[in-house]
């Protein structure tokens, strides 16, 4: 089980270095006051969709914000926005493993996106469903590999290849969004 505290601990800092309110913050992560209050107290952990929002909207390390690096300069420079995908998806895998993690099924995870489409940009296709799909697999994987099913060679072959496909349907989901964007909207173009 995870220390809660730590990710309650970092987030406050964030709310606090931003100078914003608890309001105002939870407005921006699309959560209420009182989920980020008991965030914020070690009374609950978000989902992974707001963990990841947090990090991509405020543009601060994952690792950081879930106690896993102690960084003390958290933000991530504007440079280092575009992060390699199939490195990110790797780093979701050890916050399963440690535990910071966790993967709950949900049906209609199909209709929610990771980032609200009130976003300076159009969200790119990529739904929970497919991040919980991801996370699920991982999370069976690792269940097998704890329980002595699976060697250490074969789990790395495994997450390895799981990260190889992922990254292949979100650059595909990318490349087919800014073609769109290109043919229908080009005054919205983020480049």
């Amino acid at each position: 089980m995870p220390d809660t505290t730590i990710f309650g601990e970092r987030l406050k800092q964030l709310r606090t270095k931003l100078k914003l309110s608890q309001r105002d913050f939870a407005d921006k992560i699309g959560v209420t006051a009182s989920a980020l209050s008991s965030y914020e107290k070690g009374q609950k952990n978000p989902s992974v969709g707001v963990v990841t929002n947090i990090a991509a909207q405020f543009h601060v390390s994952l690792d950081w914000l879930c106690g896993i690096s102690r960084e003390s300069d958290f933000f991530i420079p504007d440079q280092y926005v575009y992060f390699d995908l199939p490195a990110a998806l790797l780093g979701l895998v050890r916050l399963i493993e440690e535990g910071y993690i966790s993967v709950r099924d949900d049906e209609d995870a199909e209709d929610n996106r990771i980032i609200d489409d009130s976003s300076w940009v159009q969200t790119l296709d990529v739904c929970n469903g497919d991040l919980a799909e991801f996370l699920t697999s991982v999370t069976r994987i690792s269940d097998l590999y704890g329980k002595g099913a699976l060697g250490q060679t074969s789990y790395e072959v495994c997450i390895n290849e799981l990260i190889s496909n992922y990254a292949n349907i979100i650059q595909q989901k990318e490349r087919e969004y800014f073609k769109n964007i290109k043919e229908n909207h080009p005054e919205n173009q983020p480049f």
